[in-house]
């Protein structure tokens, strides 16, 4: 299966890629928050984009901002996530994994185990006082929601 190992590799290549550029642009468009009721996150500088290398796949990437004590809900993502702690502290609890502390510079990748699946987990800003501060990159079939509540 050397070719599934290279996709798998490349796929990797191209969601590091865009969260590098993400990061680099990630002041813009502060004005576009779309408020996600009633977790206290917020989404901005929001792209949704097809990947012409891989064709019927969709990258999906926003900064994500969380309100001190918020929290994501428990969700699932059909595809796979980069998500990347720009500043404040957190915990990540995902289904079948030990909690991991988010702090600044943390960068998780969490992928299904096989296409078609999703994982499910929840983002929680551990501060009474600071915002959790993100930048997420996902991976998904062209025209399927990034993100769903967990079943």
């Amino acid at each position: 299966m050397p070719e599934l190992a290279q996709l798998k590799t490349s796929r990797s290549a191209v969601l590091v890629g865009l969260m590098a550029a993400g990061l680099g642009t990630m002041v813009m468009a502060q004005d576009g928050q779309q408020p996600l009721p009633p977790s206290g996150l917020t989404r901005s500088n929001h792209v949704r984009i097809e990947l012409v290398e891989f064709p019927g796949s969709e990258a999906v990437a926003f900064n994500g901002n969380f309100a001190p004590g918020a929290t994501s809900g428990r969700h699932r993502h059909p595809g796979s996530e980069i998500f990347h702690v720009i500043s404040g502290r957190g915990v990540l609890l995902q289904d079948g994994q030990e909690p991991m502390d988010l702090v600044p510079g943390t960068t998780v990748v969490s992928e299904p185990d096989e296409k078609g699946g999703s994982f499910v987990h929840e983002v929680r800003n551990l501060s009474t006082t600071e915002p959790l501060r993100t930048y997420v990159v996902l991976l998904v079939d062209a025209g399927e929601p990034p993100s769903l509540p967990a079943d």
